[in-house]
């Protein structure tokens, strides 16, 4: 038995119990996970963040708590009684009643309905309305189905990233309206989502694996078109992106950007919720 292991077992549940209450939101989330038995890639995906990320979080909750290794901590927190608890400080969980479905199905009515009427400003502010009573997962991923059925594209995504970074995550992707489940890491440079991060929006109508032919995933998947916005944070600057494209050419794609421009602020604002709380306790 190791000597954190050790000390842990010598500190009463009161000393235990404050140690965990020094934990984040964020860091809470997770130890309720592993407590789950849950692996840091399946967290990775269960939180919508990268696992390089779950892994820091993991690491200092077993800093806090004095444990150097998982098999401890899941053993002692146990030993104990704790089994893990929903944290009642989550930002705004989602009413029982609001579904995935619904939302998906809300964010195909708002949409469409731009695309047919134009800027339906009344329905765009129900939708984030509705929209601002939901976070985490659901939110991104009902979102990503949703513009692949109302656009009739093949994929649509959520990148991850600072302007500067060299690589982005993928951290909500759907093809052909089903959301796909992993989170994928690519090299930003040279591919469309470098123009769409420098110019803030940015299509190619046709011809994209030509325009853009050392990006693997463009090639692989005989992507055609492309339409990207830029997802932008008032005090946390930019955050990533928000692309759909497709393997054969897309028509109206000013529109489409015009849409993608609308509805981008209510997820920068929600990715913005997701990255503040990875970097509270940092």
């Amino acid at each position: 038995m190791s000597d954190s292991t050790v000390g842990m077992k010598s500190m009463s549940v009161e000393e235990l119990a404050s140690r965990i209450q020094t934990l984040t939101i964020r860091e809470n989330e997770v130890l309720d996970l592993i407590l789950k038995g849950l692996s840091n890639d399946q967290i990775a995906l269960t939180l919508v963040r990268s696992p390089k990320t779950i892994d820091k979080h993991a690491q200092r909750i077993y800093r806090k708590l004095g444990i150097n290794r998982r098999v401890h901590l899941v053993r002692i927190c146990f030993e104990y009684g704790y089994s893990g608890k929903k944290s009642a400080e989550k930002i705004a969980p989602a009413p029982s009643h609001i579904t995935d479905t619904q939302i998906e199905e809300k964010s195909y009515s708002l949409v469409e309905s731009l695309l047919s009427k134009g800027r339906a400003w009344d329905q765009l502010v129900e939708f984030e309305r509705m929209l601002a009573m939901v976070t985490g997962p659901s939110y991104f991923g009902a979102f990503v189905c949703a513009l692949t059925k109302v656009f009739n594209v093949k994929y649509a995504g959520i990148t991850e990233c600072k302007e500067t970074d060299q690589c982005g995550t993928v951290i909500a992707y759907s093809e052909n309206g089903e959301l796909v489940h992993h989170m994928d890491e690519y090299e930003i440079e040279g591919t469309p989502c470098k123009n769409t991060l420098r110019d803030g929006r940015y299509m190619i109508p046709e011809g994209a694996c030509s325009v853009f032919p050392s990006d693997d995933y463009l090639t692989d998947s005989r992507i055609e078109s492309y339409a990207g916005v830029r997802l932008e944070d008032r005090i946390l600057g930019t955050l990533g992106l928000i692309w759909i494209c497709d393997d054969k050419p897309m028509s109206g794609v000013g529109m489409q950007l015009e849409v993608l421009g609308l509805i981008a602020p209510s997820i920068a604002a929600e990715l913005a919720v997701q990255v503040a709380l990875d970097q509270a306790g940092e």
